[in-house]
């Protein structure tokens, strides 16, 4: 792959090279190499649409992304925004997902035929800030968030995004029923006090 890494770069056209299923996709193997061939490899197996697959792909993410650089992303698969085997909700919360992990953003629905929800939810700028944003010296070394808490089917996903301390946080129900979630400022690795909170899923502040 070094070869073929070399061959395209000395092409000096501007061109992504995606691996998939070369080893990258194994949490337990030594894929440190990945980042310095390819600028996405694939972290899971091809997603499916329905919510136990885009699970099953997140937590193929989990304590990775340190692995995250300009440049080079791990990729659990496609968006399954909008398709008719998830909810406008679950689609909401892949994207968010998604976009706290850095992951690539490709949308995998009929872009030809969506609602206005479907159509908010992939055009949703602030979102997509997160997910562009990179800041190399956050608490996990890589240009991803990660997650930080998991009890249950609660999750807290976080991503520091600047020197000035802005940061992302995703607060994550995986069950079937409403619950309650909470974190702290400490959690999330910010000093305590008092801080400005935004929900930029509905555009407003808190």
């Amino acid at each position: 792959m070094k070869r073929w890494r070399d061959l395209i770069a000395a092409n000096k056209r501007p061109i992504l090279i995606s691996n998939c299923h070369n080893g990258c996709e194994t949490k337990d193997s030594n894929v440190t190499w990945c980042p310095s061939i390819a600028n996405m490899w694939r972290s899971s197996r091809d997603i499916q649409d329905n919510w136990d697959d885009i699970m099953f792909n997140l937590d193929t993410l989990a304590g990775r992304s340190y692995q995250a650089t300009p440049g080079a992303w791990n990729d659990p698969d496609f968006l399954e925004v909008g398709n008719s085997g998830i909810t406008v909700v679950e689609s909401q919360s892949q994207f968010a997902l998604w976009a706290i992990t850095s992951s690539p953003l490709i949308a995998g629905n009929d872009l030809r035929n969506m609602s206005k929800e479907i159509l908010d939810i992939l055009t949703n700028k602030e979102v997509i800030e997160v997910n562009q944003l990179c800041y190399q010296k956050n608490p996990f070394s890589g240009c991803a968030g990660d997650r930080i808490y998991s009890k249950d089917n609660l999750e807290v996903w976080g991503k520091l995004l600047s020197v000035d301390g802005r940061y992302a946080a995703v607060l994550f129900n995986r069950g079937t029923t409403k619950q309650t979630i909470s974190v702290t400022w400490e959690e999330l690795g910010l000093q305590g006090g008092a801080h400005k909170v935004r929900d930029i899923i509905a555009h407003k502040d808190l």
